[in-house]
């Protein structure tokens, strides 16, 4: 069974999950099927629900998952970065408040470096 322009299949993992195959690239994804194929194929950073905020590290976009553009590309979905002609895609999403991309964070990092140094 499927959503129009989608298609189900069960995961051999886990047999009642489902996951899905885009057919077509004009269809949006259902939301809890986006968030389930966040998690399947983020494998470095977690995703509790659509509205985690995650920044572009090629335009500096921040966003929520619920934002991120879902396409089909050999039948699996590719993830890309919302902003208007970026070409990101999923691994260049972090944390919102990344220390490479937020002084605040940055410092805190610096901050946290220093106390361990006086440690030693």
């Amino acid at each position: 069974m499927g959503i129009r322009g989608f298609v189900f299949m069960n995961l051999p993992s886990s047999p009642a999950c489902a996951t899905l195959v885009l057919k077509t690239q004009a269809q949006p994804v259902p939301s809890p099927a986006k968030l389930h194929l966040l998690r399947e194929h983020d494998k470095h950073r977690r995703w509790d629900a659509l509205t985690d905020k995650r920044v572009c590290l090629l335009c500096g976009a921040e966003f929520t998952g619920e934002q991120i553009r879902v396409r089909a590309r050999n039948g699996k979905p590719v993830f890309e970065c919302p902003e208007a002609g970026c070409p990101a895609e999923l691994p260049h999403f972090v944390y919102a408040g990344n220390p490479l991309l937020s002084d605040a964070t940055w410092s805190d990092w610096m901050r946290l470096e220093s106390t361990c140094e006086r440690r030693d």
